[in-house]
């Protein structure tokens, strides 16, 4: 690599904000806010499971269930922005997943020979 340092390589590559701004939406930013609500809700859940699974804590269940009803908002709320049914993403993971997993149940090996991608990456 050449003599430029690292933190200047990234300022030449990142997208400035001024050419984000021309070019944002009422839409994108909805999309961008329910987006960034699901990541986050998404890492409560994960923070919850994380202190029972490692740090012995009892499962917060309630606040589980709380968490799991934000993702569940977000994930519905991304939908509507993009027109999407939330019954048509599920039966198309279940396809997916049937694909996947043909014999009905989980295994090691149908996990890494991924039968519903065409160009499998193990």
């Amino acid at each position: 690599m050449s003599e430029e340092t690292y933190t200047a390589f990234v300022a030449r590559l990142m997208k400035p904000g001024e050419e984000i701004m021309k070019e944002m939406t009422p839409k994108k930013l909805e999309l961008e806010h329910m987006a960034n609500l699901l990541g986050s809700e998404s890492g409560e859940v994960l923070t919850y499971v994380k202190r029972h699974v490692f740090y012995g804590q009892e499962l917060d269940m309630p606040a589980i269930k709380k968490e799991l009803g934000d993702v569940m908002f977000a994930f519905t709320a991304i939908c509507n922005i993009l027109g999407l049914e939330v019954e048509d993403i599920r039966e198309l993971n279940q396809e997916k997943l049937t694909a996947r997993y043909p014999l009905g149940t989980f295994s090691n090996e149908q996990a890494k020979a991924r039968a519903d991608e065409s160009d499998s990456v193990n």
